[in-house]
């Protein structure tokens, strides 16, 4: 069995439930703080959203994000990571202006060699969340045949299993071979 097929099945009422909670979540940090949100988690097709491959794909994301911002000298006001079943989520805060923030956030999606995986949203002081076309950039593109994502995604031009084992191979490019076996690793957490 291959890494990415590890875990726990999630339904559909599974992740209506955690997109309502992570909306809950975010208009609660938007009132408190005042600022830029970020609510980071990942484009993982399938019934599994959570293994220690999936875990690392995350923090992998996590931590170009840290590494971006501290690079810019920009400062979380708030964070919080949750891993959960449903999938891995990542919320902050921080003063910097909504594009500023979409723009290192869409830099890691477009040149780390996950970045593909990565979902960031940026949602501005007021609630509006700042859009690739806003900031002038082209939408995603599929990792399978390079023609725009959601076009594939709404004609399901591709299996979930070809989706899984280009995520797979990915993840063994940059991970290394077998880069998800650890599963124990998750109970160290």
């Amino acid at each position: 069995m291959k890494a990415i097929d590890q875990g726990t099945c999630q339904t559909l009422d599974d992740i209506l439930k955690a997109r309502d909670e992570r909306a809950a979540l975010q208009k609660k940090l938007l009132q408190q703080y005042k600022t830029t949100l970020i609510s980071f988690k990942l484009n993982i097709p399938g019934e599994i959203k959570f293994n220690y491959l999936i875990k690392r794909i995350f923090d992998e994301g996590l931590q170009a994000l840290r590494s971006e911002l501290g690079k810019r000298k920009q400062v979380l006001l708030f964070e919080e990571v949750q891993y959960k079943n449903s999938g891995p989520e990542f919320f902050g805060t921080l003063a910097a202006t909504a594009a500023a923030t979409k723009q290192i956030t869409l830099d890691i999606e477009e040149t780390h060699p996950l970045g593909r995986l990565y979902d960031f949203d940026i949602i501005d002081k007021t609630g509006k969340q700042c859009s690739r076309q806003a900031m002038q950039r082209n939408e995603r593109r599929c990792f399978l045949c390079d023609q725009p994502a959601f076009a594939c995604a709404r004609s399901r031009a591709h299996s979930i299993e070809a989706m899984k084992n280009e995520i797979q191979a990915m993840c063994d490019e940059y991970f290394g071979v077998d880069a998800g076996i650890d599963e124990s690793a998750l109970l160290r957490k």
